[in-house]
Formats: structure tokens, C-alpha cells, sequence
């Protein structure tokens, strides 16, 4: 599954990456709990080597992640070992097949508020043929198809004929959805860009102000390098916006501060907005920019005699600017991401919450509030006119949140699906970047719509509908990481709408019910074979 990944790019082992799992649930008669902690033993080296980074976030966190993720994978083994002797009827390939599915769609959208992270269909998004279906049923059907390949793996020897019809159904649904996505209509073709930084992920915590005014001439110079391309939109990571924030009311508070800087020098408390409101008129083209929004934005003296800016909500958001202004309308992250912004299940305990972040995460505090509007951004320049919808960060992996943004009752309401994100928390880990994108390119697979990913520290991108790289990195440099600079590149834009738009993961849902049912009828079939069992033994008697 490793070699499979975004590290050493081996795709194709990604159809076999599932077949050991299967073959132990397949031939195992190990107490549940034993075969269990085996297979998550078996496994846990592949998670640590994943989720190595989390130590820069949380020296406690990362070990704790990787076993948690670890023991739903193995679940697999005893479950269904356990199935396949209650219900020797149920054909071994469905059985297996959905079963993985069913598991994988739990933990991707379900557990803990969703990890969808490291599935064994995620590498084949290089492989347009074998990943096409996902336009027809989402990545959730490319799950089910790619378990079918490897249940009829370990189902060849007993099975060969039955093997081989699978293979071939399954190869001829990925044809069928390859070729009929080929001619698929498509509108104008427009120029975008995104200006790529690379700031240390830990630069809202320890920027200074001196480091703010340096970065921001920076940002400027990339900004106006950008422009020079012609492109209708550009874009910036998220929260690479120096200053508190670019919220209006809150800047018309900050206005009447001023801060100090370490030569004595004095700055507007809303220098950092107007040099961006002033920038964008001064290139005349819309941007779209992550920043912090602090609502009900207050100054207040404490204790000790000093002012400071406490607001009633935080939101991870994104804002629009053009002509000259920052503009009213934001949107606000509305899916937290689990362990990095929000605690799943503890948040509800709040001093609970904080206590396990002091231990942890070196008492960082999870005080974000949740965004509630898909908000639509329109955008351009000239006749050129976009409808933009601005997935933060790792919302990019949330399939059906990105379908909801993208569309609405089957109507596509978005044209172009901008990422802004902060890759900076990934530290030295080139996977972690090159998965994060993965799942970004399901998402324009999934939605027929093109994504423009802004990342600090990259990996920036341009995609197009077919969820394929037009180009990374940065101009001159592709597939850039830790490295600051701009990348523009020409997208085609949609009409119409993919299947996915209609049927959602109904791929996922399916197979959680079906697994769900077995599981049920295991139940009720164990029952009635230990009733008939007691009374057997009461007729001996």
C-alpha cells in the first residue's frame, strides 16, 4: 500500500493493495480479538510511516492516530472471517467486496467526524481509466470495484471462472466510464493563479509583526507576478494573511490602533487590509484570500493597562476581493478538521477538550467556530465571469461536502472549485502533501469541475474536471514544496453535471447497509443455531 502511494508512485499495486487483508479473513480461525490485534499489528508500521509529521503538531497525538486508524483497518479480518462462517451462502466476492467498502465509507464519513485518509483506491486517481467511474458514483464506487478485483484475487483458486467474470465486469465498467466521460461538454477556457508561500505551519502563533511586514512584501511581489499572466482570479493559502483579520467591522476597530514595531516605529492597526485592498486595485484582478474572520471584534484594557482585541467567534474563512474592497460576503470553514481544529465526541466537554490539548499539543486551543453557508463566490474580470466555491484545507477530502458546494437538487451552482490551504502542518513530510492532493483531484473527478489549489508549502495546483494535473508546484519549478513562488496555468471550464451529482455516495451508503444487514442476519442466524443447540442437548438429556 506504501509502494501504491504518492511516495514511490507504483499505482497499480493499489488493485492488490486489499488482497492481504482478505486472504487472512479469508482462511483465519483465530478468536476475533486475537486475529484483530494481530492484523493491526500488521498494519500499524504503514500508519506510523504515514502520519510520522503529527509529531510537530502533537509529540502525544501521533502514536495514539496511527493505532486508532490501524485498529478500524484490521476490524476487517475478524468481521469478516466471522461473517463468511455464519453465512456460507452469501458468495465470498460480495461478501468481501462490500464489506471493504462498507468499512472504508464508516471511517471516511462517519467515525470520529471522518478520516478519509489513505484508502486503497486513492493512488489509481493516476490512472484515468480505472478511476473514470468515480464521475458516475464517486470515489466510494472506485472502492467497491477495486475490493471486487481483490476479493476475486483470493477467490481464483477456488473460483477461476467466477475470478475472471468479476475482472472483467469490473474493467468494462471502468472502460464504459472512461470513454463516455471523454466527450463530455465543457465551456470556456480561462487563465488562473495562485501564489504559493512558505511559511512554517506555526505562523499564526509565533509571527511577529516585523515578520508580518516582511512576508507581506513578498506576498505583494508574487501577487503583482501573478497578475502579469492575465488570469481572471488569483489565489492565496489559507490563513496566509498577516494582520488579525480582514472581517470589515473588525478592521474599522482596528483602524483607531496603532502597533509598535521594534524600531519605534508606529503601524495602522488595519495596515495589512488596505495594503491588500490597495494591491488588488492596483492589478485590477479578483482574489480570493484565507484569513481569519473575528466577529464582534472589540478593544479592551486589561489588568495590567494594555489594550487588546478579544471577539465573540473565530471562523477559519475566506473572503473575496475586488474593486479596491474587501468584500461583505466570506465563507466560514464549515467542516473543522477532526484533531486539528476540533476534538470529535470530547469538544462536548470543553475543559476536558483543553486539558487533553495541554497535555498533547502544547496547549493549543480548539476555539474555532463552525461555518453553516456554502457561500458562492462570483468572480472575474473583462467578460469573464466565475462562480467559485472555496473548500478550506482538509475539506478537500470531504466527498459529499465538496458535492454539496459544487451543486445543489443536481444543478451545478459552482463552475470552479478553489482549495485554499495551509500544507505547512504536513513539516517535512513530502507524502503527506502529494495525499493531500490525491484527494483533491477525486474531488474534480467526483464534481466534472476544475480546481485551483492554492498551498502554503505547497503542492499548489491546477486541476482539470478529470481530476487529471494540468500543472504543480510553481511556474519553473513543478511539484514544488517548501518553496515560495506563483503558478498559473488555463482550465476548461464545465457544463452540466456528472452522475455523482445525482446519486451522491450511494456507492458508500449501499455497502455500509449491506454490511450492516449481514451483520444482522450473522446475528440472528448464531441465535436460532444456539437455541436449536440448547434444545439438542435438552432432548439428550
Amino acid at each position: 500500500m506504501y509502494a501504491a502511494g504518492p511516495g514511490p508512485g507504483w499505482w497499480w499495486l493499489a488493485l492488490a493493495a486489499g488482497v492481504p487483508l482478505m486472504w487472512a479473513a479469508a482462511g483465519t480461525e483465530q478468536r476475533w480479538w486475537r486475529a484483530w490485534l494481530l492484523t493491526a499489528a500488521g498494519v500499524l508500521p504503514l500508519w506510523l510511516a504515514w502520519e510520522w509529521w503529527v509529531l510537530d503538531v502533537s509529540e502525544l497525538g501521533m502514536a495514539p492516530l496511527a493505532v486508532i486508524v490501524s485498529l478500524l483497518v484490521a476490524a476487517y479480518v475478524p468481521l469478516v472471517a466471522w461473517l463468511r462462517r455464519r453465512l456460507p451462502g452469501v458468495p465470498w466476492v460480495v461478501l468481501a467486496a462490500t464489506a471493504w467498502t462498507g468499512m472504508e465509507f464508516a471511517r471516511g464519513e462517519i467515525i470520529m467526524d471522518g478520516y478519509a485518509w489513505g484508502f486503497a483506491a486513492h493512488p489509481l486517481i493516476d490512472a484515468p481509466v480505472l478511476a473514470a467511474p468515480a464521475a458516475w458514483g464517486g470515489f466510494y464506487l472506485v472502492s467497491l470495484l477495486v475490493a471486487l478485483l481483490g476479493a476475486a484475487m483470493v477467490d481464483a483458486r477456488a473460483r477461476p471462472a467466477r475470478a475472471a467474470a468479476v475482472g472483467a465486469a469490473v474493467l468494462g465498467l471502468c472502460a464504459a466510464a472512461w470513454w463516455g466521460g471523454k466527450d463530455a461538454p465543457a465551456g470556456e477556457i480561462v487563465k488562473v493563479a495562485a501564489v504559493q508561500t512558505n511559511l512554517p505551519q506555526s505562523n499564526k502563533l509565533d509571527w511577529t509583526l516585523e515578520d508580518e511586514v516582511r512576508d507581506m512584501a513578498r506576498f505583494e511581489a508574487l501577487t503583482r507576478r501573478a497578475s502579469e499572466a492575465g488570469p481572471a482570479l488569483i489565489a492565496w493559502p489559507e490563513t496566509m494573511m498577516p494582520g488579525l483579520t480582514l472581517e470589515p467591522d473588525a478592521v474599522r476597530v482596528l483602524a483607531s490602533l496603532e502597533w509598535k514595531l521594534a524600531d519605534g516605529s508606529a503601524l495602522p492597526g488595519d495596515a495589512f487590509a488596505r495594503r491588500l485592498a490597495s494591491l488588488q486595485q492596483e492589478i485590477g484582478v479578483p482574489m480570493l484570500v484565507g484569513e481569519e474572520a473575528r466577529v464582534g471584534t472589540r478593544v479592551e484594557r486589561g489588568r495590567d493597562g494594555g489594550l487588546g482585541v478579544p471577539c465573540d467567534r473565530r471562523y477559519n474563512s475566506v473572503y473575496v476581493v475586488a474593486g479596491g474592497r474587501v468584500g461583505a460576503a466570506r465563507y466560514d470553514k464549515v467542516r473543522l478538521t477532526p484533531f486539528g481544529e476540533t476534538m470529535p465526541y470530547i469538544r462536548a466537554w470543553p475543559w476536558l477538550q483543553q486539558q487533553m490539548l495541554d497535555l498533547g499539543a502544547g496547549g493549543m486551543t480548539f476555539d474555532l467556530s463552525a461555518g453553516s453557508e456554502l457561500t458562492v463566490f462570483e468572480v472575474g474580470r473583462g467578460g469573464t465571469k466565475l462562480r467559485a466555491v472555496t473548500p478550506v484545507c482538509f475539506e478537500s477530502t470531504e466527498a459529499s461536502l465538496c458535492r454539496r458546494m459544487v451543486y445543489e437538487g443536481g444543478e451545478r451552482r459552482a463552475d470552479l472549485i478553489v482549495n485554499v490551504t495551509n500544507d505547512g502542518w504536513f513539516g517535512a513530510s513530502r507524502v503527506g502533501r502529494l495525499q493531500h492532493l490525491h484527494a483533491a483531484r477525486w474531488r474534480s473527478l467526483e464534481t466534472g469541475t476544475p480546481t485551483l489549489r492554492a498551498a502554503n508549502t505547497g503542492v499548489s495546483a491546477v486541476i482539470d474536471r478529470r481530476g487529471g494535473l494540468i500543472a504543480a508546484g510553481v511556474d519553473g519549478a513543478p511539484g514544488a514544496m517548501w518553496q515560495d513562488g506563483v503558478l498559473t496555468a488555463s482550465v476548461e471550464l464545465p457544463r452540466g453535471a456528472t452522475a455523482y451529482a445525482f446519486v451522491g455516495d450511494a456507492a458508500g451508503w449501499g455497502s455500509l447497509g449491506v454490511l450492516g444487514g449481514l451483520v444482522a442476519l450473522g446475528l440472528v442466524k448464531g441465535r436460532v443455531a444456539n437455541s436449536i443447540g440448547r434444545g439438542l442437548k435438552t432432548d439428550n438429556r
